[in-house]
């Protein structure tokens, strides 16, 4: 709920920007703040709720992130056209606060009516450490993992940032680079529920698809450079889609398998 309220709260001060720092404040620092906030607890919900099928119920669960970018992408480009590039953003900020109200539904699975009480404790490193979690910082298996996937998200967002602006470099007009994301997001979409039929299949190892999806997405990264024409484009951004979005669960099913 917090996170809905900050990236709402970031957007809303975007679209009164004057200069770039101010994007970079409001949009950059305060709204990626906030998306992180509700990204990351819903994921672990999910996590919690389905101890069988997690990877089924991941890619499910990430299935709105496909649908929502392939129709966020016109949708944003048209309310652009429409109320100029602040009211759209007034706009959008006014749908992100109603992350607080998907925020207010995730509850735990049990809850505890009677606390126990008990003696007040002055603070301590252990009591610190595991309401942190630091004790994974000394998990080698998982911070493997974490360096696997922080270089794997060095690339990962770039079609997410440059592609539009790359399609328009080359002499195509707004809306057909605009249809380039909307036509990545379709194959996202597929690639999540791709995925998740094939980490159901007791014959399938996590590890193995995570190595396989890393592999194909950064692939497929490394030909957007020779996409020149539109229908390279097109094949091009499929491709990424696809990989890039049977990726995703894997990488959050993997978790507690680590």
């Amino acid at each position: 709920m917090v996170g809905g309220f900050l990236s709402g709260l970031g957007l809303l001060l975007a679209s009164f920007a004057t200069q770039l720092v101010h994007l970079y404040l409001s949009i950059g620092l305060l709204s990626g703040f906030g998306w992180a906030l509700v990204f990351t607890p819903s994921m672990a919900s999910v996590a919690c709720y389905f101890k069988h099928r997690r990877t089924l119920a991941t890619s499910l669960a990430l299935t709105g992130v496909g649908i929502s970018s392939f129709a966020f992408s016109p949708l944003f480009q048209f309310l652009v056209d429409s109320y100029a590039w602040r009211g759209a953003l007034m706009i959008v900020a006014g749908m992100s606060f109603n992350l607080m109200v998907c925020g207010a539904l995730i509850r735990p699975l049990t809850l505890k009516d009677n606390v126990p009480g008990g003696k007040l404790t002055a603070p301590s490193w252990k009591t610190f450490s595991n309401l942190f979690g630091l004790q994974l910082l000394s998990h080698c298996p998982f911070m493997r993992y974490v360096a696997a996937i922080t270089l794997v998200n060095t690339g990962y967002f770039i079609p997410y940032v440059h592609l539009v602006a790359w399609a328009r470099e080359l002499g195509f007009d707004e809306y057909q680079a605009a249809f380039l994301m909307s036509l990545t997001a379709a194959a996202d979409l597929c690639g999540r529920l791709f995925s998740a039929w094939l980490g159901s299949c007791r014959s399938s190892q996590l590890i193995h698809l995570l190595v396989a999806w890393t592999s194909l997405t950064g692939l497929s990264l490394l030909l957007i450079i020779w996409g020149r024409t539109y229908p390279l484009l097109m094949a091009i951004s499929l491709c990424y889609g696809f990989f890039s979005g049977a990726l995703t669960p894997v990488v959050f099913s993997i978790v507690p398998e680590i």
